[in-house]
């Protein structure tokens, strides 16, 4: 069975759900978080979600470019490591402690399309 490739378009056009954020969240714990930078460092089960092909490592970090308030997004594959630098008048830090402890999944879903219909793709 081929795979489907998702490109670009696809992910603005794309309604973010409170399930794609629970997703999202499973493969991640908040190693250092100050106002407008957070790193996130990835459990195993990412890399073997990679490894098998359940996941698509570029299209789960387009996604996450794709926020309007993401300024940056840096993936350190060695030490499996995630770092954002957002636009912290766009985002309380506390979005990425509900994001990361899956809490408020709905107002956080809301908050991602609100802002891309808002600002529309960068």
């Amino acid at each position: 069975m081929d795979s489907v490739k998702i490109t670009k378009s696809d992910i603005v056009d794309y309604e973010v759900t409170p399930e794609d954020l629970s997703k999202f969240a499973s493969y991640f714990k908040i190693v250092h978080h100050t106002n407008g930078r957070i790193r996130l460092r990835a459990s195993l089960s990412l890399k073997s979600a990679i490894d098998s092909s359940s996941i698509n490592a570029d299209e789960l970090f387009l996604m996450i470019e794709q926020i309007p308030a993401i300024l940056e997004v840096k993936f350190n594959r060695l030490i499996g490591s995630i770092t954002i630098k957002y636009d912290s008048k766009l985002l309380e830090s506390s979005f990425w402690n509900d994001w990361i402890e899956c809490k408020n999944l709905d107002k956080i879903a809301q908050v991602i399309n609100t802002l891309k219909r808002r600002y529309g793709e960068k």
